[in-house]
């Protein structure tokens, strides 16, 4: 009798053991999934940044800054919004580049991150007269 009622112990320990175990594999399944999403979103944000430059180097301000534009949305950062808005200086585009500077001296300041505030600033201020004629 004491063998039966320890093979249905271990049957027990065993079926909670399978079970545990398939509640963990769904809970990581779950949990990974958002963060390949956002792998995916990152490395087509990274993609796009790379295109960019490429196509700022040879002088496709407008299209290069589709690309940034895209690629910050995706995945926004700093360095992102300072391409961006050189590529918009480049372009032709002062009123939108001494806007975006504004914007980027803000959150550089934010984020305490000073050289950067200080150069959105400087930048901005260069902007004024093209952007008022």
């Amino acid at each position: 009798m004491f063998a039966v009622r320890e093979r249905a112990v271990r049957a027990s320990r065993h079926s909670m053991r399978r079970s545990l175990a398939a509640l963990l594999f769904a809970a990581c399944a779950l949990c990974a999934a958002p963060a390949a999403a956002a792998g995916t979103k990152v490395d087509a944000a990274e993609k796009l940044f790379e295109e960019a430059r490429a196509l700022l180097a040879i002088g496709h301000y407008h299209e290069a800054c589709a690309k940034l534009e895209s690629s910050d949305a995706l995945d926004p950062g700093m360095g992102t919004k300072f391409n961006l808005v050189r590529c918009y200086e480049l372009d032709g585009r002062a009123a939108r580049a001494w806007q975006m500077y504004t914007t980027v001296a803000t959150l550089a300041h934010d984020a305490g991150q000073a050289p950067r505030e200080e150069i959105a600033r400087e930048r901005a201020a260069a902007q004024m007269p093209r952007r008022c004629t």
